[in-house]
This record gives structure tokens, C-alpha cells and sequence, in this order.
């Protein structure tokens, strides 16, 4: 593996890379990092680094990048057209694209705005369209918490209720809490900055005709408020994936990973 930095309209984006082959970037969550990934993921680095030259980009303001000039460098439609620059600066040619929650509502957008990206991965969507309205209130009252005291006591709280899937699942106990410690390493003001920008992030309303034609892969989560059912039943309605899997177990993990290498190691 290997850790660089390229730049983009004067912001360094962090990329760790590894594998060869088809060019599939990833895009993690949002208050995730590349080393909350290196922890969990929905898909299975190890294996499609051997399959696939993975290059997973950490997202502005998470982990340990800088925060960037304003929160509209933030938004979903503006971080796409950053990957898409990173796309053509690193030799991606033609590539798959996907990503968990924000990243994939990230992912959609970079797929609209290049006919480069040939492939689309959408892990546990967030919440869109319609019932992005009451998120976006919530957001609004974490971000006055956050500037009118400058901690992320709230934050804390709210990361402490939160159990990750596998956690659910059993499958280890401290999970939850080694990613609550990551998640909270930066500073209130990188918080304030990823919530307003995800204020001003939705989807587009209507998918881009080429979308449809992708060959694409749709992974939800059945016990998830933060990642509901409905956003999953919406996407499959909306773009009719080639895979659709709703995981419900451990052995689910392993299938997800399993069904991604089936669809995209046939010839693109």
C-alpha cells in the first residue's frame, strides 16, 4: 500500500492506493476516515486490492485532512468534481466508483459529471430526496451546539449510541468504541464544516439518463436508521442495479464482497 497526496483546486487530498488492475476509488462515510475504513468497511479491502487497483480518497475535513476554505468545498456535487480531477491526475482511464453513505451519495454525483466512471457501487445510502429534510434540521441544531460551544460533547453522546453493523452482528465487541475514538480526533470546526456542507448535499432529482446504463451494484443494511430501507428500495426502483443485497448477517459481508468481484470482473 501506498499513501500520497495530490492536489486539487489548492487542496491536498489524502489517497491510499493499492492493487493493480481496473481502477475502482472509494469514498467513505461521513466523520469516517481512511483509518476508520482500515477498521471497517461494508467491503472487504483485502480482497480488492487483489483484484482491482483500489484507491480510496479521504474526503475533506476527515481524519487527519485539513479543513478546506469552506463548507461548499464539502458539498457532494463539489467532492465529486474534486474525484473526478483525481481521476484524470492519477491515470484512472476508465474506472469504478463507489462508496458507503456520503460516498455514495458522492459516487452518484461523480458518475453524472464524467462518462470515465463505467461502474457505480452504493453502500447503505443515507437519507435522500424527501426525508433528507428533517436530517438536514437535525444538522442544523448539532451545528448551533457546535458554534455556540466549541466541543463535541453532543457529538460524543450521539457516537456512543451508535453500534456498527458488525457490532450488531456480534462479531466484535470494541468496534464501536475504537471507531467512536477515531471519528472524534478532529477539531469542533472540522464537524461544523462536514455538517453544513451536508446541509447543502442532496442527490440530483433526476438520476442522469447515463446512470442507468452502468453496470451498477446497490448494498443496504436491514436494522440501520441511518441508512434506511426506503433510500435502498428508492435506488433500486430508480436505476435497476445489475446486484441488489440487503445484508443481514455476517456471512452477508463476505457474500457483498463476493458478488461486487462476480458483476465487475466480468468484461466491462
Amino acid at each position: 500500500m501506498k499513501e500520497y497526496s495530490v492536489p486539487v483546486r489548492n487542496y491536498p487530498y489524502r489517497i491510499r492506493e493499492s492493487g493493480k488492475g481496473k481502477p475502482l476509488i472509494w469514498l467513505h462515510g461521513m466523520f469516517y476516515s481512511l483509518d476508520v475504513d482500515d477498521i471497517f468497511s461494508v467491503v472487504d479491502f483485502g480482497i480488492l486490492q487483489k483484484h482491482f487497483r483500489l484507491i480510496r480518497i479521504e474526503l475533506p475535513g476527515h481524519g487527519g485532512s485539513p479543513l478546506p476554505e469552506s463548507e461548499e468545498r464539502l458539498t457532494w456535487q463539489s467532492v465529486a468534481a474534486d474525484i473526478n480531477e483525481i481521476a484524470g491526475i492519477v491515470g484512472a482511464g476508465n474506472f469504478i466508483v463507489g462508496g458507503f453513505s456520503q460516498g455514495a451519495g458522492i459516487s452518484i454525483h461523480v458518475c453524472g459529471q464524467n462518462n470515465q466512471a463505467e461502474g457505480l457501487v452504493l453502500a447503505m445510502l443515507p437519507k435522500i430526496w424527501s426525508e433528507r429534510s428533517a436530517l438536514r434540521r437535525t444538522y442544523r441544531k448539532l451545528i448551533a451546539h457546535l458554534e455556540e460551544g466549541n466541543d463535541k460533547s453532543m457529538l460524543e453522546r450521539l457516537f456512543k449510541h451508535a453500534v456498527y453493523i458488525p457490532g450488531h452482528l456480534g462479531r466484535d465487541g470494541n468496534l464501536s468504541e475504537r471507531i467512536n475514538q477515531l471519528m472524534l480526533k478532529p477539531p469542533a470546526s472540522a464537524f461544523t464544516m462536514i455538517l453544513k456542507g451536508a446541509v447543502l448535499s442532496d442527490l440530483p432529482e433526476i438520476i442522469p439518463v447515463h446512470i442507468h446504463g452502468l453496470r451498477s451494484m446497490i448494498i443496504g443494511w436491514d436494522n440501520d436508521l441511518n441508512h434506511p430501507v426506503s433510500s435502498f428500495l428508492k435506488m433500486v426502483e430508480v436505476i435497476r442495479p445489475d446486484e441488489s443485497v440487503m445484508i443481514g448477517s455476517c456471512n452477508g459481508f463476505k457474500q457483498t464482497t463476493e458478488r461486487l468481484l462476480s458483476l465487475f470482473l466480468q468484461k466491462l
